[in-house]
């Protein structure tokens, strides 16, 4: 499971599929509605804002990281792990994904398996059951992100295209095996920094 380098702010709507309930299959948690908590949680992830510039019409892959998904086996375990700590979610006790705010990003539980499967990567021991994402502007900043990404020497895992659950997105591996989603989500505010601010 990058965020919006493009400075234009996408409006929430209420029809999102995690607003609805009524998904079409169960989607990536870069995707899905929730609410969280603004306390501030104990155990800080640090980010490092970096100022690089454009070369040329190429576009660049930020250095930013939007949310960090984390698979897991037992879902309540991992919550109320990372609980203990001190984070809070507004998720219920039976959603099936987890999301914490983590300043300016965020961080997100699920299983296991569905994230190897969403990330198009085989969970062989190797992989770190964690998949990171960069949601930007449009449908365009997505292709031109994973263009720029396979002419780095990136694996592309799944090009991009629309989803089921109404945006558009496409994953890469890098070439130490760990794959990044570029996504779209309409359903998600970006502020002009590229941070995310989920529904609600």
């Amino acid at each position: 499971m990058l965020i919006a380098d493009e400075g234009r702010s996408v409006p929430s709507a209420s029809s999102s599929q995690a607003a609805s309930r009524t998904p079409i299959g169960p989607p990536h948690p870069a995707h899905r509605g929730g609410e969280l908590s603004r306390s501030p949680p104990i155990a800080a992830i640090h980010t490092v804002s970096v100022s690089i510039p454009q070369c040329g019409k190429i576009p660049l892959v930020a250095p930013r990281v939007s949310l960090i998904t984390l698979g897991v086996s037992d879902l309540r375990r991992a919550r109320a792990f990372y609980e203990a700590l001190g984070w809070r979610s507004g998720a219920g006790p039976d959603d099936d994904v987890v999301f914490f705010d983590a300043g300016a990003i965020v961080l997100a539980l699920w299983d296991r398996e569905r994230l190897a499967g969403d990330s198009a990567v085989l969970d062989g021991g190797g992989w770190g059951g964690v998949t990171l994402a960069w949601n930007v502007a449009s449908p365009r900043a997505v292709d031109e992100a994973i263009e720029q990404a396979r002419a780095a020497g990136a694996a592309i895992g799944r090009e991009p295209a629309p989803t089921f659950w109404g945006g558009y997105s496409g994953v890469f591996i890098d070439p130490e095996g760990h794959p990044w989603e570029i996504a779209h989500n309409p359903h998600w505010e970006l502020r002009a920094d590229g941070s995310v601010v989920l529904p609600g």
